[in-house]
């Protein structure tokens, strides 16, 4: 008797074993599976952004970024009628391409990809630099996620700029 209660213990033992296992074994499936969707949301916006700067750049968007900063952009948007048609499409296309990765180094801060260093006060200052131009020659938030359109509102708020709408679109400049 003793002998199969010693035994049914034994048992009862390992089933809790197993069990345990198999937990442990789900979440680290679980866990795996987030840092998976990132890395691949990374990949894709990556290979995005690089698209859209090859159709930027060959060697001119530093050229025309050059010209409007000399001209006094973006403080001054009448530095925009100096571009041609094409350079003004080049311009907007590099500054989706900087947004997108942008997004993407928000997004790998948001799922702990990054260091706490590398996230707030230099991404703070990357979407200062980057969202205005880009809202002085035309370009919404709206293809970016809510989550990130929520952060640019919050820092906009933050440092006394008009924030974007909710839908990522600018609000009408008062005249």
């Amino acid at each position: 008797m003793k002998k199969d209660e010693l035994n049914d213990w034994l048992v009862f033992a390992a089933n809790v074993g197993v069990l345990i296992g198999l937990l442990l074994l789900v979440l680290e499936i679980r866990q795996n599976s987030e840092l998976m969707r990132a890395e691949v949301h990374m990949m894709r916006a990556e290979g995005k952004a690089n698209r859209q700067m090859d159709m930027a750049n060959n060697g001119v968007f530093q050229t025309i970024h050059a010209k409007l900063a000399d001209a006094g952009f973006p403080g001054n948007r009448d530095a925009l009628d100096s571009l041609t048609t094409e350079e003004r499409f080049r311009l907007q296309v590099g500054y989706v391409a900087i947004i997108e990765v942008t997004v993407n180094w928000f997004i790998q801060c948001q799922h702990g990809l990054l260091l706490d260093e590398t996230c707030d006060r230099p991404q703070r200052r990357q979407v200062l630099w980057v969202v205005p131009r880009a809202r002085a020659i035309g370009i919404g938030l709206g293809f970016t996620p809510s989550s990130f359109i929520a952060e640019v509102q919050r820092i906009f708020r933050e440092e006394g700029l008009t924030p974007p709408n909710d839908d990522g679109s600018w609000p009408a400049e008062e005249p």
